[in-house]
């Protein structure tokens, strides 16, 4: 029977290690040991090593002086009497049957090397995901195959994640490796080395190992200048130590070298060091040249570069020009263009940048004016609800299409005048009117159920809001306005006057806004829809006071975007107030039933919420670690970050029953505003059009998506002016999701 020796190197994990190391015991495979090296690790790692050494006569302690993962694996390859090496990083873990599998994946084949894939655990929330740890672009990988060093399928192998996880290595090769000694990812050397000495390979899909990544410190997360230095020593040395007899082996390590000359721009340096990383990396690159042939005949296999990048590549391998042409390329990327030059020294300059900024805002519609107006996805039907007129329904927080009725407010003229009196449409037909509305959220017209919807309108002397029973067109007027509506038969509303003049593309102008009433006497109010009654319910005094910070106590406060959470339990609401011209953002959670106060957010900028379900709501703002973009945020404030190259940009999100999210962006530089679905339980996000918007929608006139599922899940509805005007549009669902 052959043994295993698993290899655990430590250093400044103690809070992982024990996780790990009953991981390694728990194997069902009868014949291993458990090398565990304490390379110089500052923390308390030694004491649970020794406790655990002491229980289990398989642990086996080392204790070395700091030199980094090659050191280790250096002076284990030497100690262990193992036939095969399996290694497991102290802040990982292992599947119970993770050495039994590999070692029947070795024997069943009689392969030199197994490879196994891995779940990856983020640390931030705990979800586990599958990876194959191989790139599919790049050639995919059959479970329990055999691949022959001599057939060409083996070139996939070449892709596959070189980090250590199940990966079953035979001691009798690897112990020959030099390890750099105290750089990181010399786990690539190991694998690089391995590859180009055996003859074959098995390749396992089964998840046998846990990986944690997002945690910090390690190497995935924290980017550092000195990732260069690592890389660089550590595929100098692959190129020493390895004999480079075949086009992909050379390609894959050109691609390792376009991978870090990328990174170098993620790194938080002045120019003149990342110059300095440029220099460095290029004396890596130097190595490739004599290979320059089959790199970039493998290049053009795998990759439909166009023909500039192909010369840039091809000039990067040229053995006369390489390094002054890589130094243009760096320099270009340091310093920007002749172009990017003369437009930063205009961008700098107030004067010149206010003629760029005009020039550049009607540049775009010139040079987009004969453009398509509408992109759908493949699958994607979209249509206006209603053909004729001047319609749209305003925000995204509630359903345009109910009980398979429409509700949508109809603008009576092709004007963008807010004081013109505008038409409420259930399927078409006109059931009210209101001059009370703002093109963001019309007059919040709402669904109250199958037969009955609500709007706002101003009665001559103040704001109120009037229900519409349509099959006996009943009307019953209520004492307040509404903002949100709860099934249980009341609202939640604030002053329509106040965002008049903080915030016009909320508020209502047909009453005075200049002067505001006391903090005290204004804020949050509920309104009782059974008894119509209606009470100041919460103060702008209390909130603004609950966690008040410094810069706040001179400005100017409001509240916005109130937003009940599905049992009606709790209200989120953004508490924004403005202080010598800046603008700083709350979010913020109210328990109905104690009033009690949190604040869930509070980095500078909150936009858009929306709930998934009564724990939890998602939306973009400024995270905890400074970046803007999306994240679900808890009813503690706990956030977890979702990120995808579509999500870059504010917009508008809401749910479907928990799993399905649509959101919006503005205007792109094409004049086009995104509609993107997210599928919560598979991650995948999905671009589902693109859609014109003209010069005149800026400002408080601008036609924001604000897409909106419909009650049913059936369909999306989005405001849009793709067609010149502002109209409602119908998108159906079926072929899209499930």
């Amino acid at each position: 029977m052959k043994k295993v020796s698993i290899i655990v190197p430590t250093y400044n994990v103690e809070q992982y290690i024990a996780k790990c190391l009953d991981s390694c015991l728990r194997q069902d495979y009868p014949f291993f040991d458990v090398l565990v090296v304490n390379d110089g690790t500052p923390d308390n790692s030694q004491m649970i090593i020794d406790e655990y050494a002491a229980k289990d006569p398989r642990i086996v302690p080392i204790i070395k002086e700091n030199g980094g993962y090659g050191s280790v694996l250096e002076l284990v390859f030497q100690k262990s009497d193992a036939d095969y090496i399996l290694i497991c990083d102290p802040d990982d873990y292992l599947d119970p049957k993770a050495v039994s599998t590999l070692v029947s994946y070795q024997e069943n084949t009689g392969a030199d090397l197994v490879v196994g894939s891995k779940n990856l655990v983020f640390s931030d929330n705990n979800e586990v995901k599958f990876d194959k740890s191989y790139n599919p672009d790049f050639g995919v990988l059959e479970d329990g195959h055999l691949y022959k060093k001599s057939e060409k399928e083996f070139a996939g192998l070449y892709f596959l994640e070189p980090s250590p996880h199940s990966k079953l290595y035979p001691l009798e090769i690897v112990k020959n490796i030099r390890f750099p000694h105290k750089v990181s990812y010399t786990d690539n050397l190991l694998y690089f080395y391995t590859l180009n000495r055996v003859d074959t390979v098995v390749y396992c899909e089964q998840p046998l190992s846990y990986y944690l990544i997002n945690r910090a410190g390690n190497t995935r997360t924290d980017l550092k200048p000195t990732v260069v230095d690592a890389f660089v020593t550590v595929f100098k040395e692959i190129v020493s130590q390895c004999t480079i007899d075949s086009d992909i082996f050379a390609y894959r390590l050109f691609e390792t070298f376009y991978s870090v000359y990328y990174k170098i721009d993620d790194i938080k340096a002045e120019p003149a060091e990342k110059e300095q990383k440029y220099e460095l990396l290029y004396s890596f690159l130097k190595e490739l040249i004599p290979y320059k042939d089959g790199i970039l005949k493998m290049n053009d296999h795998y990759q439909n570069d166009n023909a500039v990048i192909r010369k840039q590549k091809a000039g990067l391998l040229d053995e006369k020009n390489s390094h002054r042409n890589y130094q243009k390329l760096y320099h270009k990327r340091l310093y920007g263009s002749l172009k990017q030059t003369v437009k930063n020294y205009v961008l700098n300059s107030p004067s010149l940048n206010k003629l760029y900024e005009k020039y550049h805002f009607h540049a775009k519609y010139i040079k987009t004016r004969n453009d398509p107006k509408v992109l759908l996805s493949d699958g994607v039907q979209a249509a206006p609800l209603i053909q004729e007129g001047t319609t749209f329904f305003g925000y995204y927080d509630k359903p345009c299409v109910a009980y398979g009725k429409s509700l949508l407010h109809r603008v009576n003229s092709t004007s963008l005048d807010l004081k013109q009196p505008i038409d409420i449409l259930v399927d078409g037909v006109k059931v009210s009117e209101t001059n009370t509305w703002n093109w963001q959220q019309g007059s919040m017209a709402t669904w109250l159920n199958d037969d009955q919807i609500v709007h706002n309108f101003f009665d001559g002397k103040h704001y109120r809001s009037k229900r519409i029973t349509l099959s006996t067109g009943e009307e019953k007027i209520y004492e307040l306005p509404v903002y949100t509506v709860s099934p249980d038969g009341f609202a939640l509303t604030l002053n329509f006057s106040r965002l008049a003049k903080l915030r016009p593309d909320y508020g209502y102008f047909n009453l005075p806004y200049e002067t505001l009433p006391e903090d005290s006497e204004d804020g949050i109010y509920y309104l009782d829809m059974e008894k119509n009654r209606g009470s100041l319910f919460i103060s702008l005094q209390k909130i603004k006071e609950f966690e008040q910070e410094e810069n706040s106590k001179t400005a100017i406060h409001k509240v916005n975007h109130l937003d009940l959470s599905p049992d009606s339990r709790n209200v989120i609401f953004l508490h924004r107030y403005f202080n010598d011209g800046k603008k700083t953002t709350r979010l913020m959670l109210m328990n109905l039933e104690t009033k009690e106060l949190k604040v869930l957010a509070n980095n500078g900028m909150v936009s858009h919420m929306c709930w998934i379900n009564n724990e939890l709501l998602f939306g973009y703002l400024r995270r905890k670690d400074g970046t803007d973009g999306y994240a679900y945020i808890d009813l503690e404030g706990n956030e977890t970050p979702f990120n995808h190259e579509l999500l870059v940009d504010d917009g508008h999100p809401t749910v479907y029953k928990e799993r399905y999210i649509v959101t919006d962006t503005y205007p792109d530089y094409t004049c086009k505003s995104k509609l993107i679905l997210i599928d919560r339980a598979t991650g995948d996000v999905q671009l589902l059009g693109r859609f014109y918007s003209g010069k005149q929608y800026q400002g408080t006139k601008r036609c924001d998506l604000h897409p909106r599922f419909d009650k049913e899940g059936k369909s999306l509805t989005i405001d849009t002016v793709c067609e010149g005007v502002r109209k409602t549009y119908h998108i159906l669902l079926d072929s899209i999701i499930k």
